[in-house]
C-alpha cells in the first residue's frame, strides 16, 4: 500500500527516546511514507533496531545539535511534495492525513492542512486522555486579506499538520540562526505562511499529543517554560527578535513581491498583539537564567540524564496519569461537534497495547 508515497515524516528526537521512534513507525509500517529521522542522542540507534526500520525510512546521528537545527538540516533533503514535522511520541491519524493530503492536491490556494488534537496516555491497558484539551477552531474563513488570515492564525496549531513542501521551505528560509523560545518556533511558521496564503483545519480528530512522560527540559535543549513575551521584550534577545522578523520579511517579500515595509508593519503589528496575549495567557512573568537552585534541582543537575529517564519511566508507568479514560474525552469531543473516528482510537488502543506489553 503506497498510500502516503508523496508525503515525508520528519522525526526530530533526542535523549535516546529511540522506543518512541520505533513506535512511530511501526505505527506507519507498509504506507509508502517517507520517514527522515534526526536523532540528536548521544548514542546512536542500535544496528539491530535500524534493521528493523522500512526501506523508505533514513537514520541520521547528530549528536548534540540541536532540535531546530535539525530540522533545517531535514528540510533540505525532503523530496516529497508533503511533509510533516512529527514529534517522535506523538500520532497522527493516518485516516485524517489522507483526507488532509486530499484537501491539499484539490485547492492550490491551500499550503497546510491538519486535524483537531487532543491528548493520550497509558496505564494499565487503559487509554487516557485530558478532558476537554483540544483545539476546537475548525470555522477560519478563508480570506484573501494576509492581515486577518494572520490574527486567525493565534486560533489554531498547524505548525504539526500537513505542508505542501515547497512551503516549509520557505518558511526555513530565513530561519534566525538562533532560536530561545519554541513560542518563537511555533508563531513564526505558522505566521510565514498565514501571510503568504491559506490552511485548513478538518473538524476531526486528528493528532494524538502524548503526555506519557514529562515533557522536555531545558538540559534537553528547549525551554519550555520561556514564552513569547519574554523574548520578545527581553533586552538580551533584541538582536535575535531582529533578526527573525527581517528574516520574515525578506522571505515574504521575495514571494509575494510586496513591499518590505509594509510587509514589516503587518508583522510587528502581529508580533506586539501577540505578546499581549502571552502576556493576558502565561502572567507577565521575567524568564530568569539563574533560577534559584533547590535541593532537587541540584540533584537532577548532578545525576546522570540516563538515570533521570529512567527514574521518570518508572514513576509514570506506575503512576496512573492525570486526566480521565479516552471514552470519556471522545464523548467530550463528539459533544462539541468534533467528528472521531473509533477505529482509530481502537487502533492507537491496539499500539499502544503492544508498546507496553
Amino acid at each position: 500500500m503506497d498510500l502516503f508515497s508523496d508525503l515525508t515524516l520528519i522525526i526530530a528526537t533526542y535523549g535516546q527516546r529511540h522506543h518512541f521512534v520505533q513506535r512511530t513507525t511501526q505505527y506507519w509500517k507498509d504506507t509508502g511514507v517517507h520517514i527522515l529521522i534526526l536523532d540528536a542522542s548521544t548514542h546512536a540507534m542500535s544496528a539491530s533496531e535500524q534493521a528493523k526500520l522500512s526501506p523508505t525510512t533514513t537514520y541520521l546521528h547528530y549528536p548534540q545539535v540541536d532540535y531546530f537545527e535539525r530540522l533545517k538540516i531535514a528540510i533540505d533533503k525532503v523530496e516529497s511534495t508533503y511533509v510533516i514535522m512529527h514529534p517522535d511520541d506523538d500520532v497522527n491519524f493516518k485516516s485524517v492525513v489522507h483526507k488532509c493530503l486530499g484537501e491539499l492536491k484539490r485547492d492550490n490556494d491551500l499550503y497546510a492542512c491538519d486535524g483537531v488534537y487532543s491528548w493520550f496516555s497509558y496505564f494499565k491497558g487503559e487509554l487516557y486522555s485530558l478532558i476537554g484539551k483540544a483545539i476546537s477552531k475548525t470555522q477560519i474563513p478563508l480570506t484573501d486579506d494576509p492581515i486577518q488570515r494572520l490574527e486567525a492564525s493565534f486560533q489554531v496549531v498547524f505548525l504539526y499538520g500537513v505542508w505542501k513542501t515547497e512551503m516549509l521551505k520557505i518558511c526555513f528560509k530565513r530561519w534566525p540562526k538562533k532560536v530561545s523560545s519554541p513560542a518563537v518556533f511555533c508563531m513564526v511558521f505558522q505566521w510565514c505562511l498565514a501571510y503568504l496564503g491559506k490552511w485548513k483545519t478538518l473538524n476531526e480528530l486528528m493528532w494524538m499529543r502524548s503526555y506519557e512522560v514529562e515533557p522536555s527540559s531545558d538540559r534537553d535543549g528547549i525551554k519550555r517554560s520561556f514564552y513569547f513575551h519574554e523574548w520578545y521584550y527581553g533586552e538580551s534577545y533584541r538582536h535575535e527578535v531582529e533578526e527573525t522578523i527581517q528574516g520574515m520579511v525578506t522571505s515574504i517579500s521575495e514571494v509575494n513581491r510586496g513591499y518590505e515595509e509594509e510587509i514589516r508593519n503587518h508583522i510587528v503589528h502581529v508580533f506586539n498583539k501577540n505578546a499581549q496575549l502571552s502576556i493576558q495567557e502565561f502572567g507577565n512573568s521575567t524568564y530568569d537564567p539563574h533560577p534559584k537552585i533547590t535541593w532537587r534541582k541540584f540533584l537532577l543537575n548532578q545525576l546522570p540524564m540516563s538515570w533521570i529517564r529512567k527514574y521518570r519511566r518508572l514513576r509514570y508507568m506506575n503512576t496512573a496519569p492525570a486526566g480521565v479514560l479516552m471514552k470519556k474525552q471522545v464523548e467530550w469531543l463528539k459533544n462539541q461537534g468534533i467528528q472521531v473516528n473509533e477505529e482509530n482510537i481502537n487502533e492507537l488502543q491496539s499500539l499502544l497495547k503492544d508498546y507496553y506489553k
